[in-house]
């Protein structure tokens, strides 16, 4: 597992956001491929100082998964965002691309958050890249 502080300054960025499909007030729209519109709440919950790690790992059907491994704070700040806002969706941003949109139906209670991103190569590139390793 990467450490998420290692060369922070080769790193990429990631940050977690809240997001809907239907339009909040102050939140951003992002258009959706092939079609629709997910709106992003703009100040992020977590980003990388909240992680402790990140690991890429492949699902049953041999899709892509990215694992943030969080610190404590970023769990409290995660569980209340979630507890606050409850059944919409975390958006993970990395290097301003989004990788996934899943909904949540409870609050996230776990240290580790899993986001399936399509492809192995595809988890594997942003765990290195977020670790720093290019």
């Amino acid at each position: 597992m990467a450490s998420a502080g290692d060369t922070a300054a080769q790193a990429a960025d990631l940050r977690v956001f809240l997001a809907d499909t239907k339009a909040h007030p102050g939140w951003t729209p992002v258009p959706l491929k092939p079609s629709g519109l997910l709106y992003v709440r703009t100040d992020a919950i977590i980003d990388r100082s909240d992680l402790m790690g990140i690991q890429s790992a492949s699902d049953q059907n041999g899709g892509g998964i990215l694992v943030l491994v969080l610190k404590d704070e970023g769990l409290a700040k995660l569980r209340a965002a979630t507890a606050a806002h409850p059944g919409l969706r975390l958006a993970l941003v990395v290097d301003k691309i989004m990788l996934a949109a899943p909904a949540y139906a409870a609050p996230i209670r776990q240290q580790q958050l899993a986001f399936g991103v399509g492809s192995v190569h595809n988890a594997e590139l942003a765990a290195r890249s977020v670790a720093g390793v290019r």
